[in-house]
């Protein structure tokens, strides 16, 4: 599993969020989950094959893209 968080919400919006991460990642380990890097995942062989993605409403061309200005 994956957890993306916006990062811009911890300590500018939410000024609780670091401290709230600190104790959600210590308590894994805890808790039996192994934790890890997207790296060790592929080395681990957790990761599979690219999925293609169907057309969606999602991006600035309506396509999954992003533009950086």
């Amino acid at each position: 599993m994956v957890a993306a968080f916006d990062t811009e919400l911890f300590g500018h919006w939410w000024y609780e969020g670091p401290t709230w991460l600190q104790r959600v990642l210590r308590a894994l380990p805890e808790a039996g989950v192994q934790l890890g890097t997207l790296s060790d995942s592929i080395d681990q062989g957790f990761v599979g094959r690219p999925v293609a993605l169907p057309p969606s409403s999602w991006g600035s061309g309506k396509d999954w893209q992003v533009v950086v200005r």
